[in-house]
């Protein structure tokens, strides 16, 4: 067992740290450094004063980097270390690094019974239907014509959905698009709108746009680049809210169960409910019947399902715990009083669950995974 008392481990601890910060720490060193984890050492790691001198200017420096997505990452207590670490979490108030390299003698998080089977991430699939009901099964391999409607040819292009309007005239008919738990899916519309919907959500929506206005409805998340049209303002309706816009780049959440429904804009300018504008950076939450506007929302944190990634900033157990319960597809049952539980840190949304699960358990959360029930444990 490493002597972790020995003045000469820790020098050579602090100078593999550096290196690991620097990027360029050897293969042979990273094992070496990892191997320090592996006796179940929960020791501090001293941080050289030329790169921080307390801890508040540390952490000051990690959330500078994560904003400008930068991955080589470093902390004062570390819970895993590689060179590949993608997701730092702090709970309770510590700062643990995660790393995306499994060891190849680690063995899938498992319940009482053992987890026998690996619980894969999302992926690019949904259901559209139809004018006629007819229902359409999208994934993204395929590149092909799904369907003609009107003066609109429905066609699956480069993993994603593309309606596009060949003339005019027909009577104005409507599509849905719908996406299950562990599914996300991208489409254009007619009018060249780009949406991005999240897991477990809906979009209903005309064919072709031929009034004098843009009109969907969203039920779950979307992310909207709404083509620009002034004398053709666009719409969106979502669980109770209505939001007019003139072109703009804004994300929807509006999950029946998933408490606020939320309007974060990053383009442009919107109205919610006829009266509230928000600017690039504001977020509009409606809540039994009231809404209010947030100033300078993380909106990298909002969006980064779009990006392919989780990202957690401040957030509840409760909250995570909803988006791991969406995009693996399993049924979380959270005990009472754990909301108090905060997150911070990004995670590739590709990571399989067994992955994320071993971040809660490497940090004292436990729980109990059956199947794809997953219980957390008080």
């Amino acid at each position: 067992m490493i002597n972790m008392e020995s003045s000469n481990w820790n020098e050579r601890l602090s100078q593999l740290e550096r290196k690991w910060v620097n990027g360029t720490i050897t293969g042979p060193e990273a094992i070496e450094y990892d191997s320090w984890y592996n006796q179940g050492q929960e020791e501090i790691v001293v941080i050289p004063y030329s790169f921080a001198v307390s801890e508040e200017e540390h952490r000051s420096r990690i959330f500078q980097k994560i904003n400008k997505g930068i991955e080589r990452r470093s902390c004062f207590r570390i819970g895993r270390v590689a060179a590949a670490a993608v997701l730092l979490i702090i709970f309770g108030g510590t700062i643990f690094y995660w790393s995306s390299q499994m060891r190849q003698d680690e063995m899938p998080i498992a319940g009482s019974e053992g987890q026998k089977t690996a619980i894969l991430p999302g992926s690019t699939k949904a259901s559209l239907r139809l004018a006629d009901g007819q229902i359409v099964l999208l994934d993204s391999a395929a590149n092909r014509l799904i369907a003609k409607q009107g003066s609109v040819n429905i066609r699956m292009s480069h993993g994603g959905l593309a309606y596009e309007k060949q003339g005019h005239g027909g009577s104005t008919t409507y599509n849905t698009l719908i996406t299950h738990n562990g599914e996300q899916y991208s489409l254009v519309l007619s009018d060249g709108t780009k949406v991005w919907l999240n897991s477990a959500s809906s979009l209903y929506f005309p064919v072709a746009f031929d009034g004098r206005e843009r009109r969907v409805e969203v039920s779950g998340e979307a992310y909207f680049e709404v083509a620009k049209d002034p004398g053709k303002p666009f719409y969106v309706a979502s669980n109770g809210q209505e939001i007019e816009v003139l072109g703009t780049h804004f994300n929807v959440k509006a999950y029946p169960n998933g408490g606020a429904v939320e309007t974060t804009l990053l383009q442009g300018k919107v109205r919610v409910n006829g009266k509230f504008a928000l600017s690039p950076g504001q977020q509009a939450q409606l809540k039994n019947g009231t809404v209010s506007v947030k100033d300078k929302v993380n909106v990298n944190a909002v969006i980064a399902w779009k990006d392919g990634r989780f990202n957690f900033d401040n957030a509840d157990v409760s909250e995570v715990m909803r988006q791991l319960e969406r995009w693996y597809d399993i049924q979380v049952v959270l005990p009472a009083g754990r909301t108090s539980d905060h997150f911070s840190g990004t995670i590739p949304r590709s990571a399989s669950l067994d992955q994320v699960l071993r971040i809660l358990q490497n940090n004292r959360v436990h729980f109990d995974l059956q199947g794809r029930r997953l219980v957390l444990l008080p």
